[in-house]
């Protein structure tokens, strides 16, 4: 995916009468040349601003190039397979379809494949009384890992668990359906005592939902290019008048 600024030079170029090549535009050139940093800070800028999860955002801003393309030109793009999904809008998406990629899918006695999916959960966005009852769960632990065979054949790594306490459905006030089940999980460590919390819910052939939503694009792009347009207006003109006199 790629952006341009541009701007006609004729007007500016013929009001100030002068020859102009490549020899004689030093000051065009540096402008040029910082615009086009200046997109690309304002582009990760953006990005990082942007709806997205962490690793996407990481993933995108480290994509972004600059160069010279010619005397007076340059080139700030991005090859992320996803920016234009993002610019523009991404369909809706059924979750459902890792069950045919995933290495860790499961299969069920009745012959459907299946994926346990843990949620991560913290206790200062939970509801109060939620999160006291959180805190007092018995803990579950990782006891030791082995392996099994999964859906597609593949041999995954297979945690053992002792189990604890864990939340049920409505025996809480203000319990939301997202923390029904919920486990606590002792992983401190010899400096620090510490929890996390998990539930987990059952991704199969069978279940309902699952979908992603369509997103509108975010217009990340759109709005570097409509925000620095000005900018690079003035700033060339400055700097080819800059130019001209030196030349003069």
């Amino acid at each position: 995916m790629e952006f341009a600024i541009q701007i006609d030079l004729a007007p500016i170029i013929t009001s100030v009468k002068t020859i102009f090549d490549e020899t004689v535009l030093p000051h065009l050139q540096q402008e040029v040349w910082r615009i086009a940093q200046m997109a690309q800070t304002e582009w990760m800028t953006a990005i990082g601003k942007a709806h997205l999860w962490a690793g996407e955002k990481d993933n995108y801003s480290s994509t972004i190039d600059i160069r010279m393309t010619g005397p007076y030109a340059a080139l700030v793009d991005s090859d992320y397979k996803y920016a234009e999904q993002i610019e523009t809008g991404r369909p809706a998406y059924d979750l459902k379809r890792m069950l045919q990629t995933s290495s860790k899918t499961r299969m069920s006695k009745a012959g459907k494949k299946y994926l346990i999916i843990p949620f991560r959960h913290n206790v200062k966005s939970m509801p109060k009384e939620v999160a006291i009852a959180a805190k007092q769960l018995a803990p579950s632990r990782v006891t030791g890992m082995g392996t099994r065979i999964s859906a597609t054949g593949a041999t995954v790594p297979q945690a053992k668990y002792a189990w604890g306490g864990r939340l049920k459905a409505g025996s809480v006030p203000q319990m939301l359906r997202k923390h029904a089940g919920m486990v606590r999980f002792d992983v401190s460590t010899p400096r620090a005592p510490r929890s996390t919390y998990l539930t987990f819910r059952v991704m199969s052939e069978t279940s309902a939902g699952w979908i992603i939503p369509p997103q509108p694009g975010q217009n990340i792009v759109k709005g570097v290019v409509e925000k620095l347009r000005p900018i690079a207006e003035a700033a060339f003109a400055k700097a080819i008048l800059a130019d001209a006199a030196q030349a003069a």
